[in-house]
């Protein structure tokens, strides 16, 4: 799927990741319980916006 693809349906908006996302994905996937079943630790919003921008 092309990186700049936006899939629309009802209700629902599915983006590919950006940089600008980082803030909001930080709080969405840092409560450390989560990663007590994934693994791994809670990324700051600088290592995902690092990670997203690759």
């Amino acid at each position: 799927m092309p990186a700049d693809r936006v899939l629309t349906g009802d209700g629902l908006t599915l983006e590919p990741l950006r940089v600008e996302h980082a803030e909001a994905m930080a709080s969405a996937l840092g409560d450390p319980a989560l990663h007590t079943v994934i693994g791994g630790r809670p990324a700051s919003a600088d290592e995902l916006r690092a990670r997203y921008a690759l």
